[in-house]
């Protein structure tokens, strides 16, 4: 009898936390309806909530960007830094390039002057950006075959006149980006490097970066991204090139208005976005551009970002100053051929075939960096090898092929340097860029290779046999 009653009570106990369930269940489907009618009622939906986050957010990227840039101890504007070769420390170190900064800031009245060294039998490139990280030039040999050298005069289109030796780059707003890279970290690199100069003209009026809450990247803005007056500090302070910036300028007010109404609205924008719309980013990021052969590509964007926001936004959130894909197309993996994520204890190979080599199909030159997931940094390693590269001392196959590995210890039958230490018991991804990319690498002809895992300690078959 009493076997019977335990049971019957078990039973009523998991009809009642079932019931539970179901309440709580029904509970949210009701918050959730009385949200998406909320919000209807104010001509919005959650798509239009992420919508709006996702844009509004390229800009307080940019805008933090720069704070931290000009908070630096001699910086501020219209003064280059001269980046330090071998820095490993920061979120997508640059191991290939030695590369100059600054701010460029102008008014009505001044210009601001670069004057760029002649470079020859390397790749360079001098990036102007606007304050949505939109591209305004690239200054090369490639690009102005007939002035790829000399002074440039960043001003605004209503600016003063220039000097006819001067090369004009009417900027869109008072401030502008530039982000200078040369191919190596050699001593030439470095001498090229400190040839760059930035004439200041100190009597231009700076306006401040504006005042956001600093977040980190683990802690993204959400429903504080709308407040008001931050909101709408953020929009006015620099014009946005995107044919659809007034539409979606009109969204972020429409959800900054309707989450000012009341303490339930903007709980109601803060939990959609933490629910949906930063999980939605970040999924967009992992996946970013065209996927072949399990990596992502950004070959399509050759001519920059276009009307494509999510990109814009995902780029400037992970890749702060990515160039266009005429200059350089990025590949990033963090899973094998067969849809498992990599991890440094296990051994990768990637194998290039002979006319398919990341030098044939690069006009300037190319890299292999291994960071870690999902922090983007370099994982030291006993060797101090992150990345190989156009000029690392690699080893050919007898076919002309190449393979390259990464693993935490070297392999049988293939090259040491050809190597690149994995990080042990870690989550990492493979970042291959191709500079001054040729057309089949930007048409989609060719990509990089599977990358396949190889089991044990031998390699029985490799093209450096």
């Amino acid at each position: 009898m009493l076997k019977v009653v335990v049971a019957a009570l078990s039973v009523v106990s998991l009809l009642s936390a079932c019931q539970s369930e179901q309440k709580k269940e029904a509970k949210a489907q009701s918050e959730k309806s009385g949200t998406n009618i909320a919000l209807a009622k104010a001509g919005l939906s959650e798509k239009d909530v992420t919508d709006a986050y996702v844009y509004l957010m390229s800009r307080y990227f940019v805008i933090r960007q720069e704070r931290l840039d000009v908070a630096e101890k001699n910086l501020g504007y219209n003064k280059i830094k001269y980046i330090p070769t071998g820095q490993t420390s920061a979120p997508n170190p640059n191991l290939d390039s030695t590369n100059v900064e600054a701010w460029i800031a102008v008014d009505e009245k001044t210009c601001q002057i670069l004057n760029i060294p002649k470079i020859k039998g390397r790749y360079y490139t001098a990036q102007v950006m606007d304050e949505w990280a939109g591209i305004i030039a690239n200054i090369n040999e490639r690009t102005l075959p007939q002035h790829p050298n000399g002074k440039f005069a960043f001003c605004l289109k209503e600016g003063p006149p220039t000097a006819k030796d001067m090369v004009r780059i009417n900027l869109p707003s008072n401030k502008a980006k530039l982000v200078a890279r040369i191919e190596g970290q050699d001593a030439e690199a470095v001498r090229l490097q400190k040839l760059f100069k930035l004439t200041r003209n100190t009597e231009t009026d700076v306006e401040p970066a504006q005042k956001i809450p600093m977040f980190a990247n683990e802690n993204l803005l959400q429903v504080e991204a709308f407040e008001y007056p931050i909101v709408e500090t953020v929009l006015r302070s620099a014009p946005d090139s995107m044919k659809a910036a007034q539409d979606l300028q009109a969204k972020v007010r429409a959800v900054a208005q309707y989450a000012s109404q009341s303490d339930v609205n903007k709980k109601q924008i803060d939990t959609l976005i933490e629910e949906k719309s930063v999980p939605q980013f970040r999924r967009f990021v992992a996946d970013i551009g065209v996927k072949n052969n399990g990596w992502s590509s950004t070959a399509p964007y050759k001519d920059g970002f276009g009307e494509d926001y999510w990109f814009r936004t995902a780029t400037t959130f992970g890749t702060i100053w990515w160039n266009e894909a005429k200059e350089v197309v990025y590949f990033k993996a963090e899973k094998d051929r067969d849809d498992r994520v990599m991890n440094g204890t296990n051994t990768y190979l990637v194998h290039f075939d002979k006319g398919a080599l990341p030098k044939d199909v690069s006009g300037g030159f190319w890299s292999l960096t291994i960071l870690g997931v999902p922090d983007s940094k370099v994982v030291t390693n006993a060797y101090k090898r992150y990345q190989l590269n156009s000029k690392s001392n690699l080893t050919y196959g007898r076919d002309g092929s190449l393979t390259l590995v990464v693993g935490d210890q070297p392999r049988i039958n293939i090259p040491r340097t050809n190597w690149i230490p994995g990080p042990r018991e870690k989550l990492f991804s493979m970042n291959l860029k191709i500079y001054a990319p040729k057309e089949s690498v930007l048409n989609g002809t060719w990509t990089a290779p599977s990358i396949v895992q190889i089991e044990g300690l031998d390699i029985q078959k490799t093209s450096q046999r």
